[in-house]
């Protein structure tokens, strides 16, 4: 143990045995003076009175520098290495505040225990969705200040948004995808709520990067109002004239498996090609555009169709319907996802040009018309036209799992589809597309909560770390 004596003198003494202390107390001590004034060489040896000032001078700007630095290291955010670096303007990191007490960690992990628990939970509890009264603040909608880096920023996207009912589904879609430099439009369909409609309209007012459609359709699924809704975004977004690359079309009961940063990274590596499916099945799809209003069946061979209820299926006879002309333009009719990721100037071709203005005419008596209309036209005629290379293999937009595939969905069925439930996250955030559909929040609400922790948490982590999510049961 050390001290230090009134005279600047530092003794050991616990660490001593008695016997060394002894010897040591009995040893005289030698004088100070003699200690400082012996040995003319070394007396020599010290420095000037000069030569002090000038080490104390550096040491002290030494001094100033090192608390400068630490200064500025203690108001940055501190990130390994490897990671990109923060734009000046960067917010705070804010850790996730889940909704809710369960462990999404785990249930994305597929414990079943933790499934179960929040499948009970929901079996029990109604959830409704809630729809403040309007007011006249824009601080009612509170839009998170994502990270970014400058790529994001240099390649903006626009958003066309089908929206109906649940504010609160659609709320957190929009502020999962939101950011200043990007575009949007939304349509509300004419049967949501006067409520729906007031606030998703105030919301827009608040945001000079977001418009509505001048016009709303009665959207019926299957239908051309599906189409024709989305075609009203896509006009609003090229004729406002904003800025933007892509425009990627979804619906309010999709969400993002990716941040905003993997999004772009997709688009740009699409140099200038847009992301649409085809399906290489195209005879099953012959007999829905063929005929005029046909129903919702698959051709099988001549006069024989299937149907499918609730994902069984049933074979029959195809229904006798008056029988439509080919497509004007000898175009070769391909069908696709609703979702999908345009490049601008094929948004362009699509409102305005000759060939995609009769073949949408052509559609007005087709079921489901908005998957054939921009499958058809790009790999029909506009890639070939700009000579750009298709790969009909690939789609990376969107997915949805249908009622025929593997894993079974263990949320429900609707329309044939699969409305993901918390036992299917495992599986679903493994899947390599952009955004999932479909979630209710009304039905399925753990598994939206959880959805939407993971993509703040995927936002944030290439700039920060890997950020653990909420710990729960």
């Amino acid at each position: 143990m050390l001290r230090t004596s009134d005279a600047g003198v530092m003794h050991v003494a616990a660490s001593m045995s008695p016997c060394s202390a002894a010897r040591a107390q009995s040893r005289p001590r030698r004088p100070l003076s003699r200690i400082r004034g012996m040995g003319g060489a070394q007396s020599a040896a010290l420095p000037s009175a000069a030569a002090k000032r000038r080490i104390g001078a550096l040491v002290s700007i030494a001094t100033v520098i090192l608390l400068f630095s630490l200064s500025l290291l203690s108001e940055s955010d501190i990130r390994p290495s490897s990671m990109v670096p923060f734009e000046t303007d960067q917010p705070v990191f804010t850790p996730y505040k889940s909704a809710h007490a369960y462990n999404c960690s785990a249930i994305f992990d597929g414990k079943l225990a933790v499934i179960r628990k929040a499948q009970r939970y929901m079996s029990i509890k109604m959830f409704s969705p809630y729809i403040a009264p309007v007011k006249d603040k824009c601080a009612e909608f509170p839009l998170i200040n994502h990270p970014h880096l400058p790529e994001e920023v240099n390649f903006p996207i626009a958003y066309s948004i089908l929206a109906f009912r649940n504010f609160d589904q659609f709320f957190r879609l929009f502020t999962a995808i939101y950011r200043p430099w990007n575009s949007y439009c939304i349509h509300v369909d004419s049967k949501a709520s006067p409520e729906m409609f007031a606030k998703v309209s105030q919301l827009v007012d608040c945001l000079p990067n977001t418009i509505l459609t001048p016009v709303r359709e009665n959207v019926k699924w299957g239908r051309m109002t599906v189409l024709s809704a989305a075609l009203h975004c896509f006009r609003s977004l090229i004729e406002e004239r904003l800025t933007w690359r892509y425009l990627l079309n979804i619906a309010a009961s999709d969400y993002p498996l990716k941040s905003n940063l993997e999004i772009v990274r997709h688009l740009v590596q699409l140099e200038g090609k847009s992301d649409v499916e085809t399906l290489a099945r195209k005879d099953e799809w012959k007999y829905q555009y063929s005929y005029r209003n046909a129903e919702p069946v698959e051709l099988v061979s001549n006069g024989q169709c299937i149907k499918y209820f609730n994902s069984n299926r049933l074979e029959l006879d195809c229904p006798a319907l008056p029988l439509k002309g080919n497509p004007p333009h000898g175009l070769e009719v391909h069908k696709g996802s609703f979702s999908v990721a345009l490049e601008r100037q094929f948004v362009v071709y699509l409102l305005y040009d000759r060939v995609a203005l009769d073949f949408l005419h052509w559609l007005g008596d087709v079921y489901i018309p908005d998957e054939y209309f921009w499958s058809t036209l790009y790999y029909s005629t506009y890639a070939a036209r700009h000579g750009l290379t298709t790969n009909e293999t690939t789609f990376m937009v969107r997915y949805t799992h249908w009622g025929d595939q593997r894993p079974l969905c263990t949320g429900y069925y609707e329309h044939g589809l699969c409305v993901f439930g918390v036992g299917d996250l495992k599986w679903l955030t493994k899947r390599a597309e952009l955004f999932a559909h479909k979630f209710d929040r009304d039905t399925q609400p753990v598994a939206l909560d959880c959805m939407e922790e993971r993509i703040w948490n995927r936002t944030w982590s290439p700039h920060l770390s890997d950020f653990a999510v909420t710990a729960g049961d």
